[in-house]
């Protein structure tokens, strides 16, 4: 992989261990289509050293739930300091519409 970083290999499981989770934090909105989540990961260690998002993604309830979310989740360790990517996610639409 580039600048000894993780690869898409790597990227690619991190979205899909994430992909329920964010599910259940954006569940709902209906001003936005999709949501993106920028993360920092240390080398060393592998795990998560910063999250980011924006806008109404970034305020409560919505930020501390993804925060939450992505704390946990660890990449392999990696001979870089750090590595910074993003992962976007649809935003399903409500399941449950009020009656008009």
């Amino acid at each position: 992989s580039a600048g000894g970083v993780p690869g898409d290999a790597v990227h690619a499981r991190v979205w899909t261990q994430l992909q329920r989770r964010v599910a259940d934090c954006v569940e709902g909105i209906d001003s936005h289509t999709s949501v993106t989540v920028l993360v920092r990961f240390d080398g060393p260690t592998g795990m998560v050293q910063r999250i980011r998002s924006r806008g109404i993604f970034a305020e409560p309830p919505i930020g501390p739930c993804l925060e939450q979310a992505v704390t946990g989740i660890r990449v392999p360790p990696f001979s870089a300091a750090s590595w910074d990517t993003s992962f976007s996610f649809p935003i399903a639409p409500p399941r449950w519409r009020p009656p008009q």
